[in-house]
Formats: structure tokens, C-alpha cells, sequence
């Protein structure tokens, strides 16, 4: 077999380096495009080509889990609409250690859920406040 895959069971959100009981996540880092395309964008074969530079970059983040009686996640991580949390760490794996890190994260949306047939669940979305490392 070609590669190595990682299994998705061993995935981890943490803040402040505490664990949350999340089940999921994404991260969808990206860089905006400026046009900078200008009469002298002329390549060699006499043709003009779109020309572009990076402007800000961000990332886009969302995880969800069951919401924790036992560490309200509003109370304990302070998991609100609006608020900016610290150090957020987003695991490929807990068990290489390898995660994205957020040193400053801006909450944008909380989601609970409750169904009779099934679990309190919790759902957030942000962005990244400022640099950001990647898994390396």
C-alpha cells in the first residue's frame, strides 16, 4: 500500500489545552487573490496572461461534538457567539501530536442541538485571528 492514512478516531479540539468532546472537524485554510494583472504582463510568447499576488490569508474552522455537562462548553471554553478564544489546537492526530494551531480564535457561530432520539450536540464555526501554523 502506497502512503500512510490516518484515521479520523484519533482527531482531537483542544483549547487551552484541554480536550473538548468533539467528534468532528474541518479547517479550510486560504490566501485571497488580488488581481495584478497590468499592461506589462506580457509573457514571452508575445501573449497576456492573468497575473495575481496573495493578499490576506485565513482559515475557515468548524468542529462539533456533544455538548459536555460536565464542562459546559460555554462556561468552561467559553464557547460563544462572538467571543475570541485562545490557543485553539485542531489534531490530525493526538497521537503524533500534530495539529493546526490558532493562537487567537474568533467564534462566529454556536449551534446547539437537541432530538429526543439522540445526543445535546454542540456545532461552532470561525476564523483564524491572525497567523496560524499548519501540522508540520
Amino acid at each position: 500500500m502506497a502512503g500512510t492514512p490516518l484515521a479520523g478516531v484519533n482527531g482531537r479540539v483542544a483549547i487551552g489545552g484541554v480536550a473538548l468532546t468533539q467528534a468532528k472537524w474541518s479547517v479550510k485554510p486560504k490566501g485571497i487573490l488580488l488581481p495584478s494583472t497590468n499592461f506589462e504582463s506580457v509573457a514571452a510568447d508575445g501573449l497576456t496572461y492573468a497575473e495575481q499576488i496573495f493578499g490576506i490569508r485565513s482559515a475557515a474552522v468548524t468542529f462539533s461534538g456533544f455538548w459536555d455537562a460536565a464542562a459546559n462548553p460555554h462556561v468552561t471554553f467559553g464557547i460563544v457567539g462572538g467571543a475570541q478564544i485562545l490557543n485553539v489546537q485542531i489534531f490530525l492526530t493526538k497521537t503524533i501530536n500534530k495539529c493546526f494551531a490558532f493562537p487567537f480564535f474568533s467564534v462566529e457561530d454556536v449551534t446547539v442541538d437537541d432530538d429526543v432520539t439522540g445526543l445535546l450536540t454542540i456545532s461552532v464555526s470561525g476564523m483564524s485571528n491572525g497567523p496560524f501554523t499548519y501540522p508540520f
